[in-house]
């Protein structure tokens, strides 16, 4: 990546962190995407300081050190253990309705190509019902606009404006993922 386009892109994210700033928080989707293109440009920095023709000789002044508060600790002096002659039985562990994890599918698992992709036809199915509402007409006109967009940012401002997908939920990072995939190529 040219200096140009670092320089770019980094514009481009610091005005992103303005609208978050304006808006009192930043949406989870976001800031998965914006830590992935920080990757990227933090990459293309590093391969273009590593060329010969960058490297100045101007020195930079040492680095002081970090200076941190050191955490109060407190000491309670507890009584000696008191021992109960019936053991003691695990505390229930209450039920929470979990979202369900992508699993590692075998290597004959039939392909599909979504967004530009090879994925299993399992992880579509997946999508299809965490995602979209268990509808596949919806899903389909959904992947028809994505296919259609010109810009990740704008296929990311869709989907945080359409879409409440937690930002825990397995199969959103994924799709997400597949989403910057498509305009990183």
């Amino acid at each position: 990546m040219k200096l140009e386009n670092i320089k770019q892109q980094l514009t481009e994210l610091v005005e992103m962190t303005d609208k978050w700033l304006n808006q009192g928080y930043m949406p989870s989707i976001e800031k998965h995407i914006s830590l992935a293109r920080l990757s990227e440009i933090y990459d293309a920095l590093n391969d273009n300081l590593a060329s010969p023709r960058l490297v100045q000789t101007n020195q930079l002044p040492p680095a002081q050190p970090i200076q941190q508060e050191q955490p109060e600790i407190t000491v309670h002096n507890n009584p000696e253990p008191v021992f109960n002659e019936q053991p003691a039985q695990p505390a229930p562990q209450p039920q929470q309705p979990q979202a369900q994890q992508p699993q590692p599918q075998p290597a004959n698992e039939p392909m599909v190509t979504l967004l530009g992709q090879q994925i299993t036809i399992q992880l579509r199915n997946d999508f299809i019902s965490e995602l979209f509402w268990k509808d596949e007409n919806f899903f389909n006109n959904e992947m028809c606009k994505f296919n259609d967009m010109k810009s990740q940012d704008q296929a990311i401002i869709y989907v945080t404006e359409k879409y409440n997908w937690a930002g825990n939920n397995q199969f959103a990072q994924k799709f997400i993922e597949l989403i910057s995939n498509l305009f990183n190529k």
